[in-house]
């Protein structure tokens, strides 16, 4: 997450937050289309080493970064197609889609 610019805030509930040196990082994320590919192997991954509570969080931060935040918004595409598509609960893959609908809706 560091690399990314964020930080896990509660292990237990997954939820992520920037870090204090996150402009950088995310100038990367927005214009390093291979860190892209790298995200969506690593929320894979957290799935197949039972870690799957990380992944809605971080999903969602990514998703109030850009319509929150104008942050990371090149990297929509590929967490709205790719990073959301990962999560296995279709409950919370409902949500996620229905936070991006009725943000582009605005």
């Amino acid at each position: 997450l560091d690399f990314y610019g964020m930080q896990l805030m509660d292990a237990s509930t997954g939820e992520v937050a920037r870090h204090a040196r996150y402009r950088w990082c995310y100038e990367n994320l927005n214009y390093s289309a291979h860190n892209s590919l790298r995200i969506t192997r690593i929320l894979k991954s957290l799935g197949e080493l039972g870690l799957e509570h990380y992944k809605k969080p971080f999903v969602m931060h990514v998703l109030r970064e850009i319509y929150e935040h104008g942050e990371l918004v090149r990297t929509k595409s590929s967490c709205a197609h790719y990073w959301a598509a990962v999560l296995r609960s279709d409950d919370e893959l409902e949500e996620v889609q229905n936070y991006i609908r009725g943000r582009e809706k605005e």
